[in-house]
Order: structure tokens, then sequence, then C-alpha cells
């Protein structure tokens, strides 16, 4: 171990072999040039051969530059490993678990208490997004709406059927099985692409376009639009899942029996490095 040169120096090779261009590295680096080959010049006097070609404003490996460039590769990529592997024991039993907000808002959050007394050695951390969730990092699972299928990088589980989509409101809100008269409040997904029908959208499914059922309303994220229409502010579109426990407990009701079908459901995705 003695007999090795400094990290530093190594860690400076492996930029200026990766850019083939000291100014590059030094940028990455955040240091400047003239330090980067004062690191390149230790290296090769501790080596005893030279690593770089220097060709004008640019350089290439020598041959010998070459051989510990590669051997380097396998060298950071150990490191990283055994730093992440650390990290993660650092971080204990840590469950992350993204979740699109509506659903957060409507059926996660009520039930994290059951799941902390069932397993109370796990530490959850729900990160609530809009938008469908494709991408996953490392050590998080994700809640997701729509149609998902396994690939190279995670494993899904459906958790829901295919979900049935129709409207609701505040119990009494709207009269003789009709929405004639109600403000049809929207869902934002903040310009994310989710596949969640409109007012227009549903009203033609399921036969009600020609009937005059209602005005327009403001447009509002997930959280935002149920509690509106528990608030009596109008009336949502929801599926099986998010309106499951509003409907149970009475605060929210189906004011006509219409109801859109559709191929999506509730999804959980999780990365192949958890399993």
């Amino acid at each position: 171990m003695t007999g090795l040169p400094s990290l530093k120096a190594l860690r400076t090779f492996d930029a200026v072999a990766r850019f083939e261009s000291v100014a590059e590295a030094a940028s990455e680096l955040s240091v400047t040039s003239s330090a980067v080959s004062h690191q390149i010049g230790n290296l090769e006097d501790h080596v005893g051969v030279a690593l770089l070609k220097r060709n004008g404003g640019g350089c290439s490996l020598t041959e010998d530059g070459r051989r510990l460039a590669h051997g380097l590769d396998g060298a950071f990529a150990a490191i990283a490993e055994a730093v992440g592997n650390l990290r993660q024991s650092a971080r204990g039993n840590t469950l992350r678990v993204r979740v699109d907000l509506m659903l957060a808002h409507t059926w996660l959050i009520s039930r994290l208490e059951r799941f902390r007394r069932l397993v109370p050695d796990i530490e959850i951390v729900v990160i609530g997004q809009n938008g469908r969730i494709d991408r996953l990092g490392d050590g998080e699972l994700a809640i997701g709406w729509g149609r998902f299928q396994d690939d190279e990088r995670r494993v899904v589980d459906r958790l829901s059927p295919s979900e049935e989509i129709f409207p609701v409101c505040r119990p009494g809100a709207c009269r003789d099985g009709s929405l004639a008269g109600s403000t049809l409040l929207g869902l934002e997904s903040v310009g994310s692409a989710w596949d969640w029908p409109d007012w227009p959208c549903f009203l033609e499914a399921v036969g009600l376009d020609d009937c005059c059922p209602g005005a327009l309303g403001p447009r509002l994220t997930g959280g935002l639009l149920m509690n509106a229409a528990r608030e009596g502010s109008g009336v949502a579109l929801a599926c099986t899942s998010i309106a499951h426990d509003d409907i149970a407990t009475g605060r929210l009701e189906r004011p006509i029996v219409e109801g859109m079908a559709t191929g999506n459901g509730y999804w959980l995705l999780t990365c192949r490095s958890l399993h």
C-alpha cells in the first residue's frame, strides 16, 4: 500500500484519460489546468513511464497510459460500489416510495400508521409527484397508474384490477341523478402525460355528451381536486381505488350510475436490485 501513488493523482489521471483533455478534466475536477498537469507529472514520476502524449492544446494516452486507464476503470467501479454499500448500510432500513399525489392523499397516507405498527423497523419516505412514474432510483419503489411491463431495470406487480372512472361529489351536491348545473372539476397533472380522461372525453364515453351536464370548472392537482369535491365545490372524476375510502365513510357519493371502464390500474414498481 505504501508504494501506491496518491488517490488524487489517480483520480486526476482517470479524468484526463476519459476526456483526453487536460482542460476538460480540470473543469470536471474544479481545479486549474496547471494543477491537473502537476498531478499527472507526479504520477508519471511515481510510475516511471510517460502516460500522456501532448498534442498542442490536447493530449492522448500512451500505450502505458491506456493500460493504467483500463485498470483504473475496474478499481474505481469497485470503490464506488463499496462506498455505495456503506451509504446504504448507514441509511438503515429506509423505504422510499414514489406515488402520484391523488393516490397519496386519498389512500396511502391513511394506511402508513398501520404499516408502521406492522413493520416498526422500516422508515418510510413518501415522495409525491404528478404524472406517470417510469424511472426509479436505487432503493426506491413506486406506485404508478396506467399499464406497465417488466423490463431490465424494474419489476411490476398489479395492485388493483382495471379501474372504473366515475364522477364523485359531496352527498346531496347533485340532484335527481344528474350532473345538470354542476361545476365539473378537472384534474391538472402539471404537464405530465397521465392517462386520465378529461370531462368531454368521459361524457362522450358514457353517452352523456348531449345532456348539458354542467359547466367546466377549475383544474386542480390530485389532492386539491378531491378536497374540492369533499367541500362541495364541484364534481370530480375519480377511480375505484381513489374514491373507495371517501365513499365508504360517506364523505363522497356517486351522483350518477355511469362509469367509464379503463384498462388502467395501480401497479407496484420495484427496482430489480431490490429483488
